[in-house]
């Protein structure tokens, strides 16, 4: 993930439940694989600062979230 400029994030149905949930310690399945590239994102800085997080409007247009955070 190092090498790109941009991260594109779509959290359209995203679960902040689950993510709440998720133990990185825990073996990675086909189910949390969202919540462990969340997870990578929040925790370094880096990816963090280019990742640009948006979710799908009632139009069909994306909407650009300019404060995410999967914690509230």
């Amino acid at each position: 993930m190092n090498s790109y400029d941009k991260i594109h994030f779509n959290t359209t149905g995203f679960g902040k439940i689950n993510f709440s949930r998720f133990d990185p310690k825990v073996p990675l399945t086909y189910r949390n694989y969202t919540n462990w590239e969340m997870h990578t994102i929040m925790n370094d800085t880096a990816l963090l600062q280019k990742t640009i997080f948006y979710k799908k409007a009632t139009d069909g247009s994306y909407q650009i979230l300019h404060s995410y955070s999967p914690f509230y």
